[in-house]
C-alpha cells in the first residue's frame, strides 16, 4: 500500500469541493457528479498529497470503486421530477453520473489513468466484495497498481428524510500494489479461505471499522471476516495515512 486516505464529510461539506475541486481536477468533472464521486475524488487527491508521490507514477494504474447505494438519492429526485414534469424534468447528466462506474471513471479522468476502471457491488456488501476482485486485478500482471475506493453514507438516506443533513459520506482510498516486499509500508492481505487463524473469532467486515483502523495512526494488525468465505487483514504502519 503506497498511499491511503480516509474522508468523512456531510453533503454540505462536499459542496465547496464540487464548486471548486482540488488542484489539478477539472471543475467540469465534479459539477454534475454524485456525492460519493466528489468524496472519492477528494480522498484520492488527499492520499496523493500525503504520500508526496508524482502523479506520473500512477499513469498505468487501474481504479476499482465500490460505492454503496450509489446514486440512490439522485434517482429518487429524478423519479419525483418525472412524475410532475415528464421527460423534460430529467437532466441528461443523470445517467453518466449515477451509473455504477461513474466513481472509477471520474477518478480515471481526473488522474489521466490508462488502466482499467469499473465499479463493483453497489449494495450493502460492496466494500467487502471489492476485496474479492482486487487480487484478481493485481495478480494478473497487467496493472502496476490499483486505486481501491470504498464509500457509503452513514446513515443511508433518501431526499427529505430527517437524516439527510446529518448523514456522513465515509470514503477510504487506497493505492495498492502487488507484493513488493516493502515491509515499511502498510499492507493489505486478502485470504480466500481458512489459513490457520480462527475466522469464527473475527468480526464481519464493515467500512466504518476498516476506516477507523486506517485512520488510527498506530501500528497494528486488524482482521475481518468477508461475506461467504475468507478474510481480510490490515497491517498498519503509523507513519502512513491521510
Amino acid at each position: 500500500m503506497v498511499a491511503l486516505s480516509v474522508l468523512r464529510a456531510t453533503r454540505a461539506q462536499l459542496l465547496p469541493w464540487r464548486r471548486q475541486p482540488p488542484q489539478g481536477v477539472a471543475a467540469s468533472l465534479l459539477k454534475h457528479a454524485a456525492d460519493q464521486t466528489v468524496a472519492a475524488t477528494v480522498a484520492v487527491v488527499n492520499a496523493l498529497t500525503a504520500a508526496k508521490l508524482p502523479l506520473e507514477s500512477f499513469r498505468d494504474w487501474g481504479v476499482l470503486a465500490a460505492p454503496c447505494f450509489f446514486g440512490r438519492r439522485d434517482m429518487a429526485q429524478a423519479f419525483e421530477r418525472y412524475a410532475t414534469d415528464g421527460a423534460w424534468g430529467i437532466s441528461p447528466h443523470l445517467v453518466p453520473n449515477v451509473s455504477l462506474h461513474a466513481v472509477s471513471g471520474t477518478i480515471s479522468q481526473a488522474l489521466e489513468l490508462h488502466g482499467c476502471n469499473f465499479g463493483i457491488g453497489g449494495g450493502p456488501s460492496a466494500a467487502a466484495e471489492a476485496f474479492l476482485a482486487t487480487p484478481v486485478l493485481l495478480g494478473g500482471g497487467n496493472l502496476p497498481g490499483l486505486w481501491l475506493i470504498l464509500s457509503s453514507f452513514f446513515p443511508e438516506f433518501l431526499p427529505g428524510c430527517r437524516d439527510e443533513e446529518a448523514a456522513e459520506c465515509l470514503t477510504a482510498a487506497l493505492a495498492l500494489t502487488g507484493n513488493d516486499g516493502d515491509h515499511e509500508a502498510s499492507c493489505l492481505r486478502i485470504c480466500p479461505r481458512h489459513t490457520g487463524d480462527d475466522e469464527d473469532d473475527m468480526s464481519e467486515f464493515s467500512l466504518p471499522a476498516f476506516a477507523a483502523a486506517l485512520g488510527c495512526r498506530a501500528d497494528g494488525h486488524h482482521h475481518w471476516r468477508l461475506p461467504g468465505a475468507g478474510w481480510v487483514e490490515l497491517a498498519m504502519n503509523a507513519g502512513q495515512g491521510a
